[in-house]
């Protein structure tokens, strides 16, 4: 049995329980109430564009100077250099000082393995 709440929000998570499920577990005064609204974990890239309505034809820009040619479908976030996207689509390209991720957005939730690896590198700093 857990002795605090924390220790159990842990282990209702590390069983694959989300961390407000598990809080309110722990709640013995609570109540709920139905509600309609649209939500998004935006969890990754792909799910960030979708938010941000990036489609074919449709490209966002986070920040940063970018040029666009014959390019759609693109999320792109520049830090402190210009970026050119020439005949890309449906692509992250995320510029972070010191790292450039560039991966097609269906496949952003594969950025995991690609933090393992640089973990597994001991390149925590570019994390």
């Amino acid at each position: 049995m857990p002795e605090n709440i924390r220790e159990g929000i842990e282990i209702h998570f590390a069983d694959g329980v989300s961390r407000d499920l598990a809080a309110c577990s722990w709640c013995r005064d609570h109540g709920f109430a139905p509600v309609e609204f649209h939500w998004s974990d935006v969890g990754t890239w792909a799910s960030l564009a979708e938010e941000l309505g990036v489609k074919a034809g449709v490209n966002q820009v986070l920040g940063g100077e970018v040029l666009f040619d014959d390019a759609s479908g693109n999320l792109v976030w520049a830090d402190g250099r210009p970026v050119v996207l020439l005949g890309v689509q449906g692509l992250a390209v995320i510029d972070a000082g010191d790292a450039v991720l560039v991966a097609q957005l269906d496949r952003s939730p594969e950025v995991k393995r690609v933090v393992e690896q640089l973990r597994s590198r001991g390149r925590d700093e570019l994390l």
